[in-house]
């Protein structure tokens, strides 16, 4: 029965006459066409290039996201930004320049650790937040289909904000321990792309494997410590042993340390064929990476 004057009452009448003779009210489920909402294989078809141009707009609010759970309920918020790089520059400086008396080849101390501590920071932040990424977010990739390569970005992405902050310490601290600001700092762009690309590759990579092998996750995290101690992020890179040379030349990090130590401080114009050589391998690591993640992303449903 409807309800004089009830605007609904038909729609409502007709609703329970179908319930009353067994018959479930028709409900109309119309697909979303957000082109990030899929769960189809369409996006896996997609190219690659339109795969990142769409999803350059996800990736910006996933890794402010990310952002701001890291510094939800936080005392400090963007002050640990600056307080784990002093609190650690302040024991590693301890133990490295008093205790073992590490040679600093005249350099001042403070620059050399703070220009490394800039680079790793950045580096052990992102690649650890994004090795667990997928799995970390597996009930959002279980329930739609979007770019997944932007999870495992994230955090590089958000990480630009450490970064920044670092390095805008690092400035004032070169002008006060007589940094040399030389047109040589026009080159410190370029080692930021390499810098990212490589830690973006390492991300992709690692994210994808720890889906599958698990202990991916655990592997990585100590790697990252063993790599501290191997990257001359609190000594010069000056002091590794000559026959040692080959390992700094193969770790892109300490290379691209070396690099912004002698712009900063020798201000002097950077490796090129080494930097070079370097953003090759990145890049080759960064497309092997995505090709991977886009070719098993529809199986990654079934595990996580």
């Amino acid at each position: 029965m409807s309800i004089d004057g009830d605007p609904l009452a038909p729609a409502r009448d007709a609703a329970t006459a179908d319930l009353e003779l067994g018959e479930a009210p028709a409900v109309s489920h119309r697909a979303s066409d957000h082109k990030w909402v899929n769960r189809s294989p369409a996006g896996v078809q997609m190219p690659m290039s339109t795969r990142l141009r769409t999803g350059m707009p996800l990736l910006w609010m996933y890794a402010v996201r990310q952002v701001n759970l890291r510094y939800r309920q936080s005392a400090l918020g963007l002050a640990w930004t600056v307080v784990q790089p002093v609190a650690i520059l302040a024991i590693y400086g301890f133990i490295f320049v008093k205790i073992l008396d590490v040679e600093t080849l005249d350099q001042p101390y403070l620059l050399v650790a703070w220009s490394g501590l800039t680079v790793w920071m950045y580096v052990q932040a992102s690649i650890q937040a994004g090795a667990v990424s997928l799995l970390n977010d597996a009930y959002m990739i279980s329930r739609v289909w979007f770019p997944r390569e932007v999870v495992p970005l994230a955090p590089v992405v958000g990480g630009f904000i450490d970064l920044g902050v670092c390095a805008a310490i690092l400035v004032p601290v070169a002008i006060l321990h007589d940094g040399r600001l030389t047109p040589a700092l026009l080159a410190i762009p370029f080692l930021l792309v390499i810098l990212v690309v490589w830690v973006s590759a390492i991300s992709v990579l690692t994210s994808t494997i720890t889906v599958f092998f698990r202990d991916m996750a655990t592997i990585v995290a100590l790697v990252i410590r063993l790599l501290f101690i191997g990257t001359p992020v609190m000594y010069p890179a000056g002091v590794v042993p000559p026959e040692y040379g080959w390992v700094t030349a193969s770790n892109p990090f300490a290379v691209i340390v070396d690099n912004l130590r002698a712009i900063i401080i020798g201000g002097v114009w950077p490796n090129w064929d080494l930097l070079s050589l370097h953003l090759a391998i990145g890049t080759a690591l960064l497309v092997l990476g995505m090709w991977y993640l886009r070719r098993i992303e529809l199986r990654m449903v079934d595990i996580i």
